[in-house]
This record gives C-alpha cells, sequence and structure tokens, in this order.
C-alpha cells in the first residue's frame, strides 16, 4: 500500500495473531525504511531475531548494503578456483553495478518464500511503487537470464541456479492457496484509487489480491465536534464504496488511536480486530505512555520568513526537494509550495519521482511524462513514465554509441556486435532504474 497507511503496524499485528494460534510464524520487511525493531520495542537488524515475549515469532529486517555484500560474496567464491584473476577481476567490476543491491534484497526475498522451517512468512513491504517492481523481478531477471552470456550481475551461466529459484518464486506468488496479497489503506478516495490501480498492476503479473484492510477511521465516540463529524461522514462513504468495489468479506477496518501501536499488547488489539472481529479495547495513551499535558506548543508563524527565503528563487533556477516518510503529506506540501511560487510570478515545474505519482490527484489535471500545464499560469507538472523514460534512455545510448563507432569501420572492432552487446544490456531490468535517474 501507499506509504504511512499503516503496512507494518498490520504486518506486524497479523504476525503476532499468527504466532499466538499456534503458527510458526517469520515476519520479514523488504522496507529500505524498516521500523520493526521500533514497534517491538527490541533490536531487529539483518539477522532473523526471536522477537521477546511471544513464542513462534521471529523477525528480520533486510539490509541493503549488507545483502548486497553477501550476494557479491556468494556469487564470486566459487568462481575462485575456476577462472583467472583477470576474469574474476571483470566480474567483481560487473557486480559492482548499481542494480546489485535491488537484486541482492530480491534474493533475500526469494530465499525466505522457501523457508521450510516456518508454517507462515509475513512480508512487510516497501511503498506501493517500489513493491510492484519487487514482484515484476522474477519475471525480469528469468527472461534476462535466459538469454545466456554475461548480465549486468555477472555471468549468465554462474546464475542457474537461480534461474530455477525465480521461476519457483513465480509459481509461488501466482499460487492464491499459497500466497495472499492484502493491501492496506486509509478511508481516502485517493488511497483506493492507488489500491485499484495497483492491484491491476498485481493482476497482470498474475498475482491476486484477497484482502484489503483500511486503517485510523475515525471513531464515532470522538466526532462530537462538527469537523471531526464531516470527517468521519467522509471516511465511512470511502469505506461503504471500498466494500462496494472488492469483497466485501475481505475487507476489515481498525480505529484510528490516540497513539502509536507500539508494543505486544497493542498489537494483540489490532490482531484481534482485523481477524476475529473483537472490539478495539486497548487505552493507546495509557499502553505508549503519551501524556496529553506534555504537549508541545509552537509557533508556526514565528519562522515563515525565514522560510520564505529558503523557496524563492534568486537569478539561477533554484531546485527545491519534498522528502520524508510515507504518507505524511510530501506531494500535497511539494505542490502547495509550486503553487505559490507559481502565484509569485516565477516559472515553476513540479516533477514527481514517485512510481505511485499522486499529481494529478492533487491538481485534479491529467499529468503525463512531458511538464503540461496543471490549470494555473506560470506552474507545469510532470511525472516520471519508467516505460517512456527507458525508451527515450535506450535510443539515446543507442545513438551515442552509434556515433562512437562511425569512424572505426576500417579497425578491428565488430561494430555490429559491439552494437548488439548494448542493446543486450538495455534490456537488463535494471536498465530502468538508470533511465528513470537520467
Amino acid at each position: 500500500g501507499k506509504g504511512g497507511v499503516g503496512k507494518s503496524t498490520v504486518s506486524c499485528a497479523t504476525a503476532t495473531w499468527l504466532a499466538d494460534n499456534d503458527y510458526e510464524t517469520l515476519l520479514v520487511t523488504t522496507d529500505p525504511a524498516p521500523n520493526l525493531s521500533d514497534i517491538f520495542g527490541q533490536s531487529i537488524g539483518h539477522e532473523v531475531t526471536a522477537i521477546d515475549g511471544i513464542e513462534n515469532l521471529s523477525a528480520i529486517e533486510i539490509d541493503p548494503d549488507t545483502a548486497a555484500e553477501e550476494y557479491r560474496q556468494e556469487t564470486i567464491e566459487p568462481m575462485r578456483e575456476l577462472l583467472g584473476e583477470e576474469e574474476i577481476q571483470t566480474v567483481e567490476e560487473q557486480l559492482n553495478s548499481p542494480c546489485v543491491e535491488e537484486i541482492a534484497a530480491f534474493d533475500n526475498f526469494v530465499d525466505f518464500m522457501d523457508s521450510p522451517e516456518y508454517d507462515v512468512v509475513v512480508f512487510d513491504t516497501a511503498p506501493t511503487g517500489h513493491t510492484i517492481r519487487l514482484m515484476e523481478l522474477p519475471s525480469d531477471w528469468n527472461a534476462e537470464l535466459e538469454k545466456g552470456g554475461s548480465t549486468c550481475i555477472g555471468p549468465a551461466a554462474s546464475m542457474e541456479d537461480k534461474k530455477q529459484d525465480y521461476e519457483r518464486a513465480i509459481d509461488t506468488l501466482q499460487d492464491d492457496e499459497r500466497t495472499s496479497f492484502a493491501f492496506v489503506g486509509k478511508p481516502e478516495d485517493s488511497s483506493i484509487d492507488e489500491i485499484e490501480r495497483s492491484a491491476s498492476d498485481l493482476g497482470d503479473l498474475g498475482i491476486e489480491s484477497q484482502l484489503l484492510i483500511l486503517n485510523g477511521y475515525l471513531p464515532e465516540s470522538v466526532c462530537e465536534d462538527p469537523f471531526f463529524e464531516g470527517k468521519r461522514a467522509d471516511e465511512q462513504a470511502v469505506i461503504e464504496r471500498a466494500r462496494e468495489e472488492f469483497d466485501a468479506d475481505a475487507t476489515a477496518t481498525y480505529p484510528l488511536q490516540p497513539g502509536e501501536i507500539a508494543g505486544l499488547d497493542l498489537l494483540a488489539d489490532v490482531g484481534g480486530v482485523l481477524y476475529d472481529g473483537t472490539e478495539a479495547t486497548v487505552d493507546v495513551g495509557t499502553a505508549t505512555g503519551v501524556d496529553a499535558d506534555g504537549a508541545v506548543e509552537f509557533d508556526s508563524m514565528a519562522d515563515a520568513d525565514a522560510v520564505v527565503d529558503q523557496l524563492t528563487p534568486g537569478e539561477e533556477t533554484e531546485y527545491l526537494f519534498f522528502t520524508g516518510k510515507g504518507g505524511v503529506g510530501k506531494s500535497t506540501v511539494a505542490s502547495t509550495a509550486a503553487t505559490k511560487l507559481a502565484e509569485a510570478g516565477h516559472e515553476t515545474l513540479v516533477v514527481t519521482t514517485d512510481p505511485a505519482a499522486h499529481l494529478e490527484d492533487i491538481f485534479g489535471e491529467p499529468v503525463g511524462h512531458e511538464p503540461t500545464s496543471v490549470g494555473q499560469e506560470n506552474l507545469d507538472a510532470a511525472r516520471i513514465d519508467q516505460e517512456k523514460a527507458l525508451a527515450e534512455y535506450r535510443e539515446q545510448v543507442l545513438d551515442h554509441v552509434t556515433e562512437m563507432y562511425e569512424d572505426k569501420e576500417d579497425t578491428q572492432i565488430d561494430v555490429d556486435a559491439a552494437i548488439a552487446n548494448v542493446e543486450e544490456e538495455l534490456e537488463s531490468p535494471c536498465a530502468e532504474e538508470m533511465a528513470a535517474l537520467e
């Protein structure tokens, strides 16, 4: 699901519920910014770690850097007795490719899909766009390895056993008797829209989703204020829409709580509400030590002038980056800043690099790969379309290579073979990453 909707909370609660029901359970996060340690209140990291206070439950936070180094060593070691120093050096250079982190994290993912010592493996994933990419990788890398020769992550021949693993991963992901996909969302129309798009993308990969969890709706008991009463009415309308558009029997909801969900009591409460149909009972404020009287007051206008100075461009083009945890409002704040700058007379472009782009929802105007006006003077918007970016990148690289060899027809270089080799490299799954960066 979208960033910030509560995927980690629901994943941890689900894993806790399964363990409480006597299933040997492993919880794995593929999110590069994991927070399982915060939720369980103990250090977890890149090693499988038993969770304190609950039998049958272990967890791991896959570290991309550690996974990449492990992958490099695992790939190179078997070759040392077979290849000379020069060939080993070539492989090492290939394994410094930017996509090794991606394939290494994915290898960990595949390994955990094949863990017979557990009854169930729960995956807490990165935000939607990155997760769809992870699901696409088995097919992409399988196709790459079938070509043979050399890939951007080493010789294909050395990865034949990986090919079998990837084929098994594809079969498992597509087997709805063995694999379930649960979407987590907020009770907001934009969240449901993204879930529908993502479910369609997974469907194209032969993967069916089975469960929808809407997290964080306002309880009726706190809605005496007209503002919250109106917000609750909007949320209930979205929940009703979701039940109509998805399978109502496979739609679960959990109410907003006054503090963060952390610790086994709260996780057990979430699991009970979602899967046993019980009422939310835990006082989150008491359980987490939240003190409402200890809130810090901020003067919202104190630094307004300094903020304006930071955002206002000078004689050269300014570049403003909005970043942060998923679901905190990056797109909204970036679009707001862009709108105010355009109103002040600055030619402004707002670009999203998020694979699950929301600029169209925010502006209510079509936003494509090329900058287009979004209905306001001085303001254009664009979203990087990975497929179009890849097509442009391929054309750009091949044009450059062709030009480079045009004057070398009389040399010993086989120009056609060299260009064919580059074309093959551009079919690699990680070419998309480079194209988006370009």
